[in-house]
């Protein structure tokens, strides 16, 4: 039976919502009948999970040459093997996993609609972020694989995709919480200097973890490329539009090529963050046609 939450957020409907996305999915799941009885499977244990897959496979499958499923029905596996372009034997595989829209109402106390918002929830969506990446991180080690790796994470969840899904929010996810500058500007303290740095928090990040020495930092998860965040659009309001940002990996063993996806936004650390205190880390933009847009 679905929670108060789970009514409350619309999700009792969302087959019907989604009817046009779920035939579609269906044909093309027809070529794999086993992947097509699985697929169905959770569509009925499970809709936002199936619908988050089906979503993902639509976005990515006319910038692609040719998507496949790659979860076999026995064994598991990542969900899909991507080939970028026919003129090369270029691969990457993609796994989605959805923020499920219940639990992260009464997780992180978002409203389901955005016009009841009144502020909040920054932390406990960062925090879902992390677990959801530290979760497909012991995945893609179970299954040993070789090329690049992307997670997408999906959410349906109304508010949590307008407040933490833009690229200002990409951005605070490829750089640790609190690596910012602070000035001091009180006349005549003799302690005063231009610049003190607050070290970060990397406890609280994305793709790094604190090291053994105090304020260091080592890599988190080197057999992830990047996360795609996604916001699914389900109902038209002024969040009624889908939203992708591919956060690349600064520490990834195999590094993904951002024109593999040409037409989706994607940011990543400067060239030489290596290089520098992490209070000076930038984002660079790539794919991107207009001003990046922050709220």
């Amino acid at each position: 039976m679905a929670t108060q939450s789970e009514r409350a957020v619309g999700m009792d409907d969302l087959p019907v919502r989604f009817q046009s996305l779920i035939q579609d999915h269906k044909q093309w799941l027809s070529c794999w009948p086993d992947r097509s009885t699985k697929w169905c499977q959770l569509l009925a244990d499970a809709p936002e999970a199936a619908l988050a897959e089906a979503w993902v496979c639509q976005q990515l499958k006319p910038k692609l040459h040719r998507i496949e499923p790659n979860d076999a029905p026995q064994t598991g596996g990542l969900d899909f093997k991507c080939v970028p372009s026919i003129d090369s034997n270029d691969f990457f595989f993609v796994e989605v996993t959805n923020l499920e829209s219940g639990p992260l109402t009464n997780k992180s106390g978002l409203p389901a609609r955005v016009e009841d918002w009144k502020g909040g929830g920054v932390c406990s969506i960062h925090n879902a972020f992390r677990r959801k990446r530290h979760e497909k991180q012991d995945q893609i080690r179970s299954h040993n694989i070789q090329g690049q790796v992307l997670i997408a994470i999906t959410a349906f969840h109304e508010t949590a995709t307008f407040i933490h899904f833009d690229h200002g929010n990409a951005e605070q996810l490829l750089i640790p919480p609190d690596s910012r500058c602070f000035t001091y500007s009180k006349i005549g303290d003799p302690d005063f200097r231009p610049e003190t740095w607050v070290e970060p928090s990397f406890q609280d990040a994305l793709f790094f973890k604190p090291g053994t020495a105090s304020n260091t930092y080592r890599a988190a998860c080197p057999d992830l490329s990047g996360v795609l965040l996604c916001a699914i659009p389900w109902r038209d309001t002024i969040t009624g539009k889908a939203e992708i940002s591919l956060i690349l990996n600064p520490t990834a063993d195999s590094r993904f090529d951002p024109a593999w996806l040409p037409e989706i936004p994607c940011c990543q650390l400067q060239s030489d963050w290596e290089q520098v205190h992490p209070c000076q880390w930038t984002v660079e933009w790539m794919n991107v046609t207009h001003p990046v847009e922050q709220k």
